[in-house]
């Protein structure tokens, strides 16, 4: 549930927010899934290393174990907000796996808040595009596909 995003005369929302009545959403800026995600000591900055959008399965079904992360980029923050990573068959729309809501929170919705979570195992029923959705309150504010293909040693 999204609490204490209001509009306020100080931050108006941009021309893009997602704003019914008086609440907005927050806005997504990136979404990736990476082999890891680390803040570098000299420099402060967020490293992103090994992205990825499709995996291969030599059989189906079966679960992705490998250590994975997603990184989160957010603006429009206003207050906090309560987000949840969920993995979505798109050809059923069934949930297969979803995260623990986790909040956010910024006093400033023209910063940029940067989240870096770990992905828990995950299912992969069948070959097919799935999607790794962010809700926020419920509402969709973004995702990135994911292929699950079947592993041929003719590659």
């Amino acid at each position: 549930m999204i609490m204490s995003n209001v509009i306020s005369e100080e931050f108006p929302p941009s021309p893009y927010s997602r704003c019914v009545n008086v609440q907005c959403e927050p806005r997504l800026q990136a979404l990736l899934l990476a082999d890891n995600v680390y803040t570098d000591r000299d420099t402060g900055k967020i490293v992103i290393a090994g992205t990825f959008n499709r995996l291969w399965a030599k059989e189906f079904p079966t679960t992705f174990h490998r250590p994975t992360t997603a990184y989160v980029s957010l603006t429009e923050i206003r207050g906090k907000s309560t987000l949840e990573l969920k993995f979505v068959n798109l050809k059923s729309g069934e949930v297969l796996m979803s995260s623990h809501a986790f909040d956010v929170e910024c006093g400033n919705p023209l910063s940029s808040v940067e989240v870096v979570l770990p992905v828990p195992p995950f299912p992969m029923p069948e070959e097919g595009v799935f999607a790794f959705e962010l809700h926020a309150g419920g509402v969709l504010l973004g995702s990135i596909r994911m292929a699950l293909m079947k592993w041929s040693s003719e590659k």
